[in-house]
């Protein structure tokens, strides 16, 4: 198998509202989920980048994480937003996917945030 830089494939996942503590955020753009929603991976990839945007910062001095969990288990792709940012990016060691792996986005926060509207954007590099 070999890494081709030139494929990669985009998934969004989103928020459509203000999310509460230790939630799920769902493929596409909907309402947040207290249960774990998870996204199927067609094909053997490696995530290379996590985006994270809001319409709003956290406040109140806050923090939000957004943790990306392969089948079920957090892994080492992770986002803080601290307040005032509204926007953060991971783009550490990749995560490797198997086909068949499932992706899903938790959601914590250090307090109350004020974030609405959110759009997390994961890359992934295919490998041939």
């Amino acid at each position: 198998m070999a890494w081709d830089t030139a494929q990669f494939i985009d998934l969004i996942f989103g928020v459509d509202g203000a999310p509460a503590n230790n939630q799920w955020i769902t493929p596409g753009c909907s309402a947040i989920s207290a249960n774990e929603i998870r996204q199927t991976i067609p094909y053997a990839c490696r995530l290379v980048r996590v985006d994270v945007m809001t319409q709003a910062a956290p406040g109140g001095g806050f923090t939000d994480t957004y943790t990306v969990h392969l089948n079920g288990a957090p892994t080492a792709a992770v986002v803080n937003i601290a307040d005032p940012a509204q926007l953060d990016n991971w783009a550490g060691a990749a995560v490797a996917y198997a086909a068949g792996s499932e992706i899903s986005i938790q959601f914590t926060t250090t307090g109350a945030t004020s974030a609405v509207d959110i759009a997390v954007l994961l890359r992934f590099q295919v490998v041939k």
